[in-house]
């Protein structure tokens, strides 16, 4: 193989890197150091990369609002928290959706009352996901409390994606080309070692995209079901309503505060009792010592 030819194809597909580079990848100009040509040849170089990026673009075939990620928070309260959980799990199941992650803990509700809570993160097939929280909405025992829905557009990113992982491939062609031609020692190692950041980089922009694919299929719901016994379902937007449900609510809260105050008092009973004894011994040492000085 003719070094001049050779050096000059490992040059030429250096400055097709650099046009990744400009268009947000990852920066391989510090590795075309070893590549001598003139500057003005660089130029032209580098206009024909970037024309070849645009065509590519082109032909990746992706409409704009194509590659949509919808994530979705939803929080409830639920009076028969047991019933409405194995409610929850059987839809769950009736999707085909998949439980990430999940956590369950003791906490208190609006109202004071120390409740059953717990925390999911379910991933929904992707046209199921309206008809799954529609469903949860319907069942009577969930309240919803707080909805949030959110859509990311990442159709942008994943083609420009696919426009690089397909250069680095053709690049990659190229390259192991050359290898199976001779050449010295110093050429094949700068071509074996632009080779292996050509794949590093090519398998980095093929795993976001796997992460895409996987989050436009499946997408995310944040679930958390609050245990309460009295769930929050009154309408407060008019003046009237708010002074009826603060009526209704301070006698409520009376009535929580004085059966906390009861079990508090119950807890402290062996307390009191210890305390009072002791108490009571001081209080008899204090007046036998008392009637003993007096005598005296």
């Amino acid at each position: 193989m003719n070094k001049k030819n050779s050096l000059s194809c490992v040059a030429l597909l250096t400055l097709l890197s650099l046009a990744l580079a400009a268009c947000g990848a990852y920066n391989s100009s510090d590795d075309s150091a070893g590549y001598n040509m003139g500057s003005e040849e660089t130029a032209q170089m580098n206009d024909m990369a970037t024309s070849d990026f645009d065509e590519a673009s082109d032909d990746a075939g992706l409409e704009l609002g194509e590659k949509i990620i919808e994530t979705a928070s939803m929080s409830y309260e639920a009076m028969r928290f047991e019933d409405t959980l194995d409610y929850v799990n059987q839809e769950i199941e009736a999707f085909e959706a998949q439980v990430e992650y999940s956590s369950r803990w003791q906490s208190s509700s609006s109202y004071g009352f120390l409740g059953e809570r717990i925390s999911m993160t379910v991933r929904v097939p992707q046209d199921s996901l309206n008809a799954f929280i529609e469903t949860l909405n319907a069942y009577d025992d969930l309240v919803i409390q707080q909805q949030d829905f959110q859509r990311t557009d990442v159709t942008k990113q994943y083609r420009d994606n696919e426009t690089r992982i397909g250069i680095l491939k053709d690049e990659e062609t190229v390259l192991r080309e050359m290898l199976k031609e001779q050449g010295s020692l110093e050429e094949l190692l700068q071509i074996r070692t632009r080779l292996s950041e050509l794949v590093t980089e090519r398998e980095i922009f093929e795993n976001e995209n796997q992460s895409y694919d996987e989050q436009i299929a499946y997408s995310t719901l944040h679930l958390e079901i609050q245990e309460t016994d009295r769930a929050n379902t009154r309408d407060t937007r008019g003046f009237w309503d708010r002074i009826t449900n603060a009526i209704v609510d301070s006698f409520y809260r009376f009535i929580a505060v004085g059966q906390n105050l009861v079990i508090t008092f119950i807890y402290l009973i062996p307390y009191i009792l210890i305390l009072g004894t002791i108490g009571l011994v001081i209080f008899y040492i204090l007046r036998n010592r008392n009637k003993k000085k007096n005598k005296v």
